[in-house]
């Protein structure tokens, strides 16, 4: 039996066998030529290892796996890339052969302290080292080697940790549970990408890029195209990728199809709305609001959304959380004030024939707001007196953000304050000719940018306001771009959600009143 075993760096060589480099029978000369030939293998997953090992160690779940050529001396035959990747830290020299890969992973070893002591499984013998690099690279091998995950593995697990990239084939069988999971299953997940994401097929079937909300006609839909998808795949030796490689491929290919369907599914739904109106079944379940504001602590019954006007039987709806943030939902359909703020995504569910009806409503939780007179603090209100004066509109916005309630238009004034520094910086770069630039966080960089680099502003400042070149300075480097801009573009970019009040005082006293006294000055 093999042991386990923690080994400095230098007494680990390389695999001069390893088939990840070794195809032509080439034996390497030294050390430095094997570990730079790993990285001329491939240079961007290599830098990319390189890095996390440097910032995160080593991965606990997978040990280096070696075998003794002396009582000192160890072969590795499990994780070549990686112990080549902790020589090129300690010994950036090995990458000569490009420069400024060298200096890059040189600059990385010098900015981050790692481990040159390795823990290593010791293998007993030749052989169980080479069924150990069998198991862990030959493939499935009937269940005992390493079973990789499938996109649709992939997508879950980006749904258990929060990450919102998932395909849009999960998002669908997320949505319509039952409906296409297996057809889905038989397309593969980025074959049903590939062709419900071209903007020509979503704009027939009149959906978004989620495909939320969809109702029966639309699922039909859905469901049809993929069918011909897999008609086509299944008449051809070419593969989908290969099929429909472009938008103009699938425009020849499905276009008048769905067309077709679509005006053919509408027909039917023209007689089955007749059946509907005397079954009392809805066509479709109408909300009164598709999107929900609520503040934290606060209960909402998911039920009383639901217009009953076109006579549903409300005891055959089911709502479901999915998404990112999952709701606490009572079983009587109470949307609980357990939930923490967040954007909340909830399905309601209503059975028909042998299909079900859906619709997709929006809960935004907000912070519950404080109770505080308006009046306590002034809002935009700098630590000295100075009149801002930029031009009407400005001048005019800024006077009713200073009259405004913030405890009940904390969403309006978010939309003010980014309007003011937007509309602001740009005065600045007509008059002193810097491009515009293609968003706020990047007005704001180039803003602070072209402060930094002109001495002259510095003091025209300092000249007119009552302020030292120390405390101009101070404000001018701490101004974080990208902080600054997502919490302006809080109200633009995430439905629901804006800042607090005691944030939008501390945000308008601190940052963007002496902004503004500093514009006021520079467009003199």
């Amino acid at each position: 039996m093999g042991y386990y075993k923690k080994i400095h760096i230098k007494n680990l060589v390389l695999w001069e066998s390893n088939p990840r480099i070794h195809h032509d029978g080439k034996l390497y000369s030294d050390e430095k030529e094997a570990v730079s030939q790993y990285f001329k293998s491939n240079e961007q997953q290599m830098r990319k290892l390189t890095v996390d090992i440097a910032l995160f160690g080593l991965s606990p779940h997978d040990l280096v796996v070696v075998l003794p050529i002396n009582d000192d001396v160890f072969k590795v035959f499990e994780g070549n890339r990686r112990i080549s990747a902790i020589k090129s830290l300690s010994r950036p020299y090995y990458l000569d052969f490009n420069i400024p890969l060298r200096n890059y992973i040189k600059r990385i070893s010098e900015s981050h302290s790692f481990s040159k002591i390795v823990y290593c499984y010791v293998a007993d013998s030749v052989e169980q080292a080479h069924d150990i690099v069998e198991k862990t690279h030959a493939g499935i091998n009937g269940g005992i080697g390493r079973v990789p995950w499938g996109t649709l593995e992939k997508d879950t697990f980006k749904s258990m940790t929060n990450k919102s990239n998932t395909t849009l084939a999960y998002k669908l069988l997320e949505q319509y549970p039952g409906v296409y999971n297996e057809i889905i299953n038989d397309l593969k997940s980025t074959n049903v990408d590939r062709v419900l994401s071209k903007k020509i097929i979503r704009e027939i079937i009149e959906t978004d890029s989620s495909y939320s909300g969809m109702d029966s006609i639309q699922q039909n839909l859905v469901y049809l195209i993929l069918q011909e998808v897999q008609r086509i795949s299944s008449e051809s030796n070419r593969s989908i990728a290969y099929i429909f490689h472009n938008n103009d491929d699938v425009k020849k290919l499905l276009e008048s199809f769905v067309i077709d369907k679509k005006n053919e599914l509408l027909l039917n739904a023209q007689k089955i709305e007749e059946v509907v109106k005397t079954r009392q079944i809805p066509f479709n379940i109408k909300l009164k609001q598709s999107s929900i504001y609520v503040e934290s602590g606060e209960t909402y019954s998911l039920l009383e959304n639901v217009d009953v006007a076109n006579e549903i039987d409300i005891d055959l709806i089911k709502i479901n959380s999915f998404g990112k943030n999952t709701a606490s939902i009572s079983q009587r359909y109470i949307f609980e004030s357990t939930n923490k703020p967040g954007i909340y995504e909830v399905q309601y569910i209503y059975p028909y024939e042998e299909t079900f009806i859906t619709k997709i409503c929006q809960i935004s939780v907000s912070a519950k707001q404080v109770s505080i007179p308006v009046r306590e603090v002034q809002f935009l209100e700098a630590a000295f007196p100075f009149t801002v004066d930029i031009n009407k509109s400005i001048n005019d916005l800024i006077n009713q953000l200073i009259i405004l309630d913030i405890r009940k238009y904390n969403l309006v004034a978010t939309g003010c304050l980014r309007s003011l520094v937007e509309i602001s910086i740009r005065l600045v770069y007509d008059k002193y000719k810097i491009p515009y630039q293609p968003n706020l966080e990047m007005h704001i960089h180039y803003f602070k940018k072209h402060l930094e680099n002109n001495k002259l502003l510095r003091q025209k400042i300092v000249d007119n306001a009552p302020m030292t070149i120390s405390e101009v300075n101070n404000f001018i480097g701490a101004i974080d771009s990208k902080s600054l801009a997502n919490k302006l573009n809080l109200v633009t970019h995430t439905p629901g959600a804006y800042l607090s009040r005691e944030d939008l005082f501390e945000l308008a006293n601190k940052t963007i009143s002496y902004l503004l006294i500093i514009i006021t000055i520079l467009l003199k």
